[in-house]
């Protein structure tokens, strides 16, 4: 394992919580294999599409919560 998923990583949000776990596995599984060619190039399809998924429901949540940092944080992303 190479990130070990943390209390202190848990923002509070279960759904961005559960999403942050799965990206931690996605790149824990990377780790974990045989890293071929194509094992590489799955795990950066896989990884792209967790992100860009994330990405939005992070955004829509805080959006909806008229959190302050929504601008910024969305910036990040971009």
């Amino acid at each position: 394992m190479l990130i070990e998923w943390k209390d202190k990583f848990r923002t509070g949000v279960a759904e961005v919580d559960h999403e942050h776990k799965e990206l931690v596995d996605i790149i824990n599984s990377l780790h974990e294999t045989s890293k071929t060619d194509a094992d590489v190039e799955g795990f950066f399809g896989d990884l792209l599409a967790a992100i860009s998924a994330h990405f939005a429901l992070e955004e829509r949540a805080m959006r909806e919560a008229g959190h302050p940092d929504f601008r910024p944080h969305k910036g990040d992303h971009e």
